[in-house]
């Protein structure tokens, strides 16, 4: 069975659109959970891939984000919105034991959220394992550095890109930085989002300046805490590039959760985890 576009409501009332591929002649022997705010189409092939291997798949777009409807604000919804999930998938039938929550950059981030939102005692729907891959947790992971100040670039790139509409401008931003190489040196920054087109006053372009202003305490935002990690009784595959500026995040996170057995994969590989060469040989 395929079923696009079903909503599962989420706390507020706000419908998340998700997409379940399930095994067409046997009950599902595991399931594969992604939340993103990238779109959930670009992930059918691989539950196409899943489903032939009699694994049910399930791949939902975060609130705000393409056709799932509610106010996109990022990293604020995600432990309420997985816990609506888990909720959802509690009450399916063909949900099974083996549930896997996996993801790359911002979807990691969910991935453990919806891991941390089901590790309670007292739930009978349980995460068993997370494949993260390059995760973002929280907007100072990636909008700040670990002193304090402000990524101006990457936070203009990524909001630029993914910010203020429920579609994304692909290559938008590296396009006009080209185009314009003055354009970080406007000031003052909080104004500067709108020679891109956009609004100044944003949740989520001005939640990080904020922050950076009034000092606060870096990470404080996360999704997923440091002691919430720790408790974490989840399987861990952890992925992470040499060249990824989220590096620090691969093996944080691979050192933190103490109580399943993880594994670490880090390889030549950007944010993008592309296929890479390192002399002749490629590890694609």
């Amino acid at each position: 069975m395929i079923s696009l576009g079903v909503e599962v409501p989420a706390a507020d009332g706000s419908l998340l659109a998700t997409d379940v591929l399930l095994p067409s002649e046997s009950s599902p022997r595991g399931l594969i959970v992604i939340r993103t705010p990238y779109g959930r189409g670009w992930h059918l092939a691989e539950g196409i891939e899943w489903r032939s291997r009699g694994i049910a798949f399930l791949c939902q777009d975060v609130r705000g984000r393409h056709d799932s409807t509610g106010s996109w604000e990022p990293y604020v919804h995600e432990r309420e919105d997985g816990a609506a999930l888990a909720e959802w998938l509690q009450d399916q039938p063909w949900t099974p034991k083996c549930v896997i929550a996996s993801g790359a950059s911002y979807a990691a981030g969910t991935a453990w959220a919806f891991a941390a939102e089901t590790n309670s005692a007292d739930r009978s729907f349980r995460v068993d394992a997370v494949v993260s891959k390059v995760p973002t947790i929280g907007s100072d992971r990636v909008k700040r550095d670990p002193s304090g100040i402000l990524l101006l670039a990457e936070h203009l790139a990524w909001w630029g890109e993914h910010g203020d509409s429920s579609s994304s401008r692909e290559g938008f931003i590296p396009a006009l930085m080209r185009s314009d190489s003055a354009l970080l040196e406007h000031l003052p920054a909080q104004s500067m989002i709108e020679k891109v087109g956009l609004t100044s006053d944003s949740p989520g372009w001005v939640t990080p300046i904020n922050r950076a202003r009034e000092r606060q305490p870096y990470g404080s935002d996360d999704l997923v805490s440091a002691d919430d990690l720790s408790e974490l009784d989840v399987a861990g595959l952890h992925i992470g590039g040499w060249d990824d500026a989220m590096i620090r995040e691969t093996l944080r996170h691979y050192a933190s959760v103490e109580r399943g057995p993880q594994s670490l994969i880090v390889g030549p590989w950007a944010h993008d985890l592309r296929p890479g060469m390192v002399g002749e040989t490629s590890f694609g």
